[in-house]
């Protein structure tokens, strides 16, 4: 497994947001994490990430425990995220946001930065071959040089994947990926998500659009009350008595 979470908790004072859960991601799958509002998926994320500090329970990334490590150092490790709302820098350009996301693999410092030493180069040029690369996969090539602010929301959630795929990420966690997309532009993202699967990327997304998930995990785990209540393929959770009843219900056709 690439990622193992084991009895994770996370309690505000007396709101228990994340109670006890188990999860595993094996390398090379996209797993989604499916549940209403306020169950407990982006706080879940936030504690794999490095965001908030658990109450109890442990994270294990490739082996090693990275319980409580702060979010560059699980950016580091290999952990990228998205973020429901998108965080780019809006008053800079698209390739300038790709350059910041993979300034985490570079080495260069303040020094190499001013006397442009020989390692200062090397980082520029290995910079700008990556960002072209990335503006190739994610599909923002034409966009490069425009300014974030002029991108439409859809071409803004490219670039948001874009930037987490900068910093080389053995894995990459999308908080709602196609939130606030129609759906001709949510096929495009969930082709842009089943390419980076392509790629060797691990994906764990957070995701409301059911059809959306159903077509495209490998593996659902279900969280309602912070609690997990089903894991499963999608045939099996679109089954699932107790995950019907606490989200899908009667609108959810399999």
């Amino acid at each position: 497994m690439l990622l193992q979470v084991q009895k994770l908790t996370k309690q505000f004072e007396g709101l228990v947001a994340v109670n006890q859960v188990d999860l595993e991601v094996a390398e090379g799958e996209i797993l989604a994490i499916i549940g209403p509002n306020g169950s407990g998926k982006s706080t879940m994320f936030n504690l794999i990430s490095g965001m908030l500090p658990p109450t109890s329970g442990k994270v294990w990334f490739r082996g090693e425990d990275i319980t409580r490590q702060k979010p560059h150092s699980v950016a580091k490790k290999g952990i990228a995220r998205t973020f429901q709302t998108t965080t780019l820098f809006d008053q800079l350009r698209v390739m300038d946001n790709l350059a910041i996301g993979h300034r985490v693999r570079t080495k260069t410092g303040l020094w190499d930065a001013l006397l442009h030493t020989p390692r200062y180069k090397k980082d520029r040029d290995e910079t700008a071959a990556r960002v072209m690369e990335i503006l190739n996969f994610v599909g923002l090539t034409k966009q490069a040089f425009d300014l974030v602010t002029t991108l439409s929301q859809e071409a803004q959630k490219r670039l948001a994947i874009g930037i987490a795929l900068a910093t080389d990420p053995k894995l990459i966690m999308l908080d709602e990926p196609t939130g606030g997309i129609n759906m001709d532009e949510t096929m495009g993202i969930t082709d842009l998500i089943r390419k980076l699967k392509g790629a060797g990327v691990t994906v764990c997304l957070i995701e409301h659009k059911m059809r959306m998930v159903m077509g495209l995990a490998d593996r659902i785990v279900v969280l309602n009350h912070g609690t997990k209540i089903a894991e499963g393929t999608p045939e099996e959770i679109s089954n699932d008595e107790a995950v019907i009843e606490a989200y899908l219900g009667g609108e959810f056709v399999a």
